[in-house]
């Protein structure tokens, strides 16, 4: 089977992972398909033999890039490689696809989580808010016309089958470990919180803010350490209790889940994939009670949960996950391994084609 893969957009963020997940997955793991990958400026190896790599433009410069990239130099390409699907990372259809059939990749979480409505008179939220109110017609539009729609949780399968009834949708996960049995590690004490997340309005650092207040009234000093830079916050009162540690790499991020708990007050998310790496690490995790923590957390046993807007809601499940913390405990890992969601991917292609 041959697959074009057109992914011009997206150059940051959970997006970009996702196709260097994806462009590794063929290079290093696939023997039976060829593959192409229309894309613009990202870094992304180099190709092989059944690994074609297409630059549709040279430089991404937003939408007006993506759209001539694909009208061009991608529509092209793709007409000459001649793949039996066109899968778009772009949660919505493609101009490069030049008739050949539609699968797409959604993991837009905005138009489809019911836990949080952005609100478009709201400066911080207004640029947000218009793509959770808009975005949902052309993301279902591709729905409707694609062959296969692939998400990675089942709640955000649950809510396009709820949208489109006669959709072809499969939850493929992201190399995440399914939840197994659990096994007792080695001895664990957290000393303090971590939030690794960029200061975007629905990652909710205001409920933070506000819930460590309270627990530095009730004598609680526990450390909170951010991803983030102070003036990130908007706001100038109460900031001497963080640690703010800025952009720092996914292996330092990987290393402070090993002695913190992970607190994550994030009000939107389609995968949540910080849960998912904090509970590889056995580590207590505080969080709000959404749907994609309620799925990334099933079962896991040190976990304490919040209402996602309350700040003193949060304050207490900080606190109760804090004093659970002080005594050392073995710490708790998934044995299973990890999902092959690419394999997955490809299995839901090889039954329609």
């Amino acid at each position: 089977m041959k697959i074009s893969v057109v992914c011009i957009a997206s150059r940051s963020g959970g997006g970009l992972t996702v196709l260097r997940s994806l462009i590794d997955y063929a290079r290093d793991f696939d023997t039976k398909h060829e593959w192409q990958f229309v894309l613009s400026d990202q870094d992304v190896g180099d190709a092989t033999g059944r690994v074609h790599i297409v630059r549709a433009c040279s430089e991404y410069r937003g939408w007006r890039s993506r759209l001539r990239g694909e009208l061009t130099v991608g529509r092209r390409a793709v007409k000459d490689f001649g793949p039996d699907v066109v899968l778009s990372l772009h949660n919505t259809d493609t101009l490069a696809r030049a008739g050949h059939p539609l699968a797409v990749y959604v993991q837009q979480a905005l138009p489809f989580q019911r836990d949080y409505k952005l609100s478009v008179t709201d400066p911080r939220e207004r640029s947000l808010a218009w793509r959770q109110y808009l975005l949902r017609y052309p993301i279902l539009h591709a729905v409707r016309k694609a062959v296969l729609t692939v998400v990675q949780t089942k709640w955000m399968a649950e809510e396009l089958t709820v949208a489109v009834p006669t959709a072809q949708v499969a939850s493929i996960g992201f190399g995440r470990p399914d939840h197994g049995d659990l096994e007792y590690g080695e001895t664990v004490r957290e000393n303090g919180f971590f939030y690794p997340a960029a200061p975007s309005s629905y990652k909710n650092h205001r409920t933070l803010l506000e819930a460590v207040q309270i627990l530095r009234g009730c004598g609680v000093e526990a450390p909170v350490a951010l991803t983030t830079k102070p003036d990130a916050l908007g706001v100038s009162e109460g900031l001497d209790a963080f640690e703010f540690l800025g952009w720092i790499s996914h292996d330092e991020v990987l290393r402070r889940y090993e002695d913190s708990i992970l607190v994550f007050p994030s009000l939107v998310e389609s995968l949540g994939l910080p849960l998912y790496e904090a509970r590889d690490a056995g580590v207590w995790i505080v969080t709000a009670d959404t749907a994609y923590a309620r799925e990334a957390l099933d079962g896991y046993p040190t976990v304490a949960w919040f209402a996602p807007t309350d700040p003193q809601s949060m304050a207490d499940a900080m606190a109760d996950a804090w004093s659970a913390s002080r005594e050392p405990r073995k710490r708790i890992t998934d044995s299973s391994e990890a999902t092959d969601s690419w394999g997955r991917l490809l299995q839901e292609l090889n039954a329609r084609f």
